[in-house]
């Protein structure tokens, strides 16, 4: 039986700004920012102290390692140490417009007579 593992570590925030122009039907601006930073680690599997490769001497004298696992249903373990770092940034912008004054779609309760 072959058990492997990796390593994941990932952190996340979110950053809000907000403008207000009150100009030129421009309510408000407002920017959300999403950074984003992730790691990822696995070990080399084919290292001795792990013991799945085994060696054999050729009849030249030259050692190979090999996977005995590899021809197996779910193949053997990778061979290679393997590390990544992953940034991104998101951005999202978004606008309100002010209310058109002509608008009589809505009306508030004050415009309302009993």
């Amino acid at each position: 039986m072959l058990r492997t593992f990796n390593f994941n570590l990932s952190a996340s925030t979110k950053l809000y700004g907000m403008f207000q122009p009150k100009m030129l039907g421009i309510d408000a601006f407002r920017h959300t920012i999403t950074p984003n930073i992730s790691y990822n680690y696995t070990p080399d599997f084919s290292g001795e102290k792990w013991g799945y490769y085994e060696s054999i001497e050729r009849a030249d004298g030259t050692v190979e390692r090999y996977d005995p696992y590899a021809s197996e249903v779910f193949s053997g373990v990778s061979r290679g140490e393997s590390q990544s770092v992953n940034l991104s940034i998101g951005n999202i912008f978004e606008m309100k417009t002010m209310k058109d004054p002509t608008d009589t779609t809505q009306r508030s309760k004050e415009n309302f007579t009993s």
